[in-house]
């Protein structure tokens, strides 16, 4: 399944999950909350992002 992934929660992860991609979110944020919103995946650091492309 195609894969993007962003910065801003809103345009960028449950956009991309409402056009039917996976959403990503990349949180670089310290204690920044993280929404609990169904079919977005969070990631803390780029290296996170090709296991996470590959197993979709």
């Amino acid at each position: 399944m195609p894969t993007f992934d962003g910065i801003l929660f809103d345009l960028d992860a449950v956009g991309a999950r409402d056009a039917g991609l996976t959403g990503v979110w990349l949180n670089r944020g310290a204690g920044m909350r993280v929404p609990d919103v169904r079919g977005i995946h969070v990631i803390r650091d780029l290296g996170e992002l090709p296991g996470l492309v590959l197993d979709t």
